[in-house]
């Protein structure tokens, strides 16, 4: 009987132990998980809809709004078509800053070139009730459209829209907030619809690999997730239609997850000391007819330091490829960001870079629209500002340097937005424009320091 009590002790014993060590290996080792299980013990739902971080830019959006900033940004474009440059190194640069407590913003955007920075010069203030712009080296004013008096003003310029009554940017930032939320909200059902809907025999452990993180290879688990159009389509019809109603045709909102779309779908994650460090979602989307198809691909990568967002298009027809496009962001405490970005066609190829800088908390030195420095144009009449616009453009086109500059490039090519203002003054005789200038006070008020 002893012998009987001690062995029972011993089986239980046994039990107890064996249960422990089996339910430590399930769940804090992946010996007896699927793939899928191991797939999501890195990866949730929520996490991957963080491959773009929604939430960041609402919080950027939201700091921008409610705390004091100054604002900066460079950028370098190029262009060319087949061997011949059409933008060598033109530049862009914007210098802001906001004060929201007391509703006030300002910024300078200059043009230049590839060997000054800038060629055209133009500022932009809003001081409460009024939207002031200068136009550096032409007007020596700002010239301001305050809201109070601004139905007469859109009367005055023919446009009857209840919209342009009265302009108000708030809403702007309402309006993103929503639409950030919005896509979230798609991304999180996407991922989520995926994860119950697709069976576990559609993952798969793809063992280890190299990858390039925080500066240096590292050694790295990945795991996969892989369905074709057939799989898909069940997925793609159980998303809510209210958020796939968006009208963007765009891969960062929702054209890409749409319910009619014929899409191969599959992601690779990665993993480094037990947690998710990159991951890469690629989808083939390819006409009834299979003559033209397109490839998304989009990679996050989580460093210590820098977070970094690829978003890859490649579009081909009839087994040539057309299109590529490619846009790469990254970004370091919220406040830097750096951006690349490129299309390359049969007919042109783009590139751009970009670097922003946030600064909160500053303190700005605002300017104040005063009648010293400003001209009200809300009485002004159609013909007097076609007039002004006309020497406006015709003394930025006069600039130096001006037919390097994107914006130089962009009134040629768009010249038929112009049509009007120019032919009162680019196609005048010197002493027309003279004469024109002077046929109101006002508009040589506006442009005196060019007219002295």
């Amino acid at each position: 009987m002893k012998a009987i009590k001690i062995l029972t002790f011993v089986i239980i014993g046994i039990l107890i132990i064996g249960i422990g060590v089996g339910t430590y290996i399930y769940f804090y080792t992946d010996t007896f998980k699927t793939n899928k299980e191991i797939f999501y013990k890195y990866a949730s739902e929520e996490q991957l809809s963080k491959i773009i971080d929604f939430d960041s830019i609402k919080q950027l959006v939201s700091k921008l709004k409610s705390q004091n900033s100054e604002q900066n940004m460079e950028a370098i474009i190029n262009v060319s078509e087949g061997d011949k440059n059409i933008i060598n190194n033109a530049s862009i640069s914007l210098d802001g800053k906001t004060n929201p407590s007391e509703n006030k913003s300002e910024i300078t955007l200059a043009f230049g070139n590839d060997n000054k920075k800038d060629v055209v010069e133009i500022s932009g203030i809003y001081d409460k009730d009024k939207y002031g712009i200068l136009f550096t080296g032409i007007t020596n004013k700002y010239i301001a459209l305050e809201n109070k008096n601004s139905n007469e003003f859109w009367k005055n310029m023919g446009i009857n829209s209840s919209d342009m009554e009265k302009l108000d940017l708030t809403n702007n930032d309402i309006d993103i907030e929503q639409k950030l939320e919005e896509l979230k909200s798609t991304w999180t059902e996407f991922f989520t619809k995926i994860a119950e809907q697709t069976p576990k025999e559609k993952y798969s452990n793809l063992g280890k690999t190299q990858i390039q993180l925080n500066g240096q290879s590292v050694e790295v688990k990945a795991y996969e997730v892989k369905l074709n159009k057939a799989e898909m389509q069940p997925i793609y019809n159980s998303l809510d239609s209210k958020a796939l109603s968006a009208e963007d045709i765009n891969i960062l909102t929702t054209d890409s997850i749409n319910t009619n779309k014929q899409v191969d779908f599959s992601q690779v994650i990665y993993v480094y000391e037990e947690k998710v460090v990159k991951t890469e979602i690629t989808m083939n989307e390819t006409d009834d007819d299979n003559t033209k198809q397109q490839t998304y691909q989009i990679t996050k990568t989580f460093g210590k330091e820098e977070n970094n967002l690829t978003i890859q298009i490649n579009e081909k027809a009839y087994g040539t490829e057309t299109m590529e496009a490619l846009f790469d962001i990254s970004n370091k405490e919220d406040s830097n960001y750096k951006m690349n970005f490129g299309i390359t066609s049969e007919e042109v190829k783009i590139t751009a870079d970009i670097n922003m800088q946030f600064t909160f908390n500053t303190n700005p030195k605002m300017t104040d629209l005063t009648d010293k420095n400003t001209i009200m144009i809300n009485d002004k009449s159609n013909e007097e500002l076609q007039q002004f616009l006309g020497i406006v453009v015709a003394k930025m086109q006069e600039k130096e340097g001006v037919e390097d500059t994107i914006l130089g490039v962009l009134m040629e090519m768009s010249g038929s937005l112009f049509n009007e203002s120019e032919a009162t003054a680019e196609n005048a005789s010197a002493e027309e424009k003279e004469q024109l200038s002077q046929e109101s006070e006002q508009v040589a008020e506006m442009t005196n320091s060019t007219n002295n």
